[in-house]
């Protein structure tokens, strides 16, 4: 129970991070839409998925070994 505890809390820590990169990068750019900011948003929620996920089949792995 504490491994998944642990992966959502590293998860929303990674997606806040890049939602806040994304959107500082907008405001520099001066390209904030609504449009860049809803797919910014979408794209910062699910590539973390991916890191996530590996971690999680690694730490399960490790646990039959």
């Amino acid at each position: 129970m504490f491994t998944f505890g642990f992966f959502t809390a590293v998860y929303l820590l990674i997606t806040l991070f890049a939602l806040l990169i994304s959107f500082d990068e907008q405001l520099k750019n001066g390209h904030v839409s609504v449009l860049t900011s809803g797919m910014s948003f979408i794209a910062c929620l699910f590539w973390p998925i991916t890191l996530i996920s590996v971690a999680m089949v690694v730490s399960a792995q490790g646990r039959n070994a």
